[in-house]
């Protein structure tokens, strides 16, 4: 069964976090285009400087794109749990790959509460 993330998840595999790059290498891992928006914008500020790592983000993982039915969840789960519209947009696409565990840095999405998906929140470490 794929499992999704979101953007913070790659910074967290940047960092070399044990869970993220435990989960990189042993699951199947679903990512929003919204997230490849979002770190593209910090590739462009400098944050994300090596190269390999996006190729590898891309390649090492299915990329979902965003369609109508995926922009209209997206825009019931903001306004239902008051998630900003990136954050639905990307909660939406993973729902919409069948994603039933979700890997977050984002505390945002722990305001999700859908009884078919687990919200799993990976913080930095020490």
């Amino acid at each position: 069964m794929p499992v999704g993330v979101d953007t913070g998840f790659f910074y967290l595999l940047k960092d070399n976090h044990p869970v993220a790059l435990k989960i990189w290498e042993t699951e199947e891992v679903i990512a929003s285009a919204i997230s490849i928006y979002e770190l593209q914008k910090h590739v462009l500020k400098g944050e994300f400087k090596s190269a390999p790592l996006a190729e590898k983000i891309e390649s090492g993982s299915t990329i979902i794109s965003v369609n109508k039915n995926i922009a209209k969840k997206a825009a019931q789960i903001s306004h239902t749990f008051g998630i900003h519209a990136l954050d639905s947009l990307i909660l939406s696409s993973l729902i919409e790959a069948g994603c039933k565990k979700i890997y977050s840095a984002d505390p945002h999405f722990e305001e999700f509460k859908e009884k078919t998906v687990k919200i799993i929140r990976l913080k930095k470490s020490a």
